[in-house]
């Protein structure tokens, strides 16, 4: 059985590659050549990712705000049904 090589592709960013079904058929040699780069992704930085775009480019993408959207009080009225 010949094994399948697939890349899943969104909004012009690779986030996965793997061998089997789904995603877009890609040869080995571009299997190996994505997996390459993968293993020199840049170090992160605070507040930001890495985004592999399907030219093999590597794009600093700014992650969103972690936080509460709620006060405390507002959070605890929910849970317990306040209102």
């Amino acid at each position: 059985m010949e094994v399948r090589y697939m890349k899943v592709v969104i909004n012009g960013h690779i986030l996965a590659i793997g061998k089997g079904e789904g995603g877009t058929e890609i040869t080995e040699a571009q299997y190996n050549t994505i997996l390459s780069k993968l293993s020199d992704k840049p170090a992160d930085i605070e507040g930001h990712r890495w985004l592999l775009t399907e030219s093999l480019e590597w794009e600093l993408a700014e992650l969103p705000p972690v936080g509460n959207d709620i006060s405390d009080s507002d959070a605890l009225n929910i849970i317990i049904g306040g209102g």
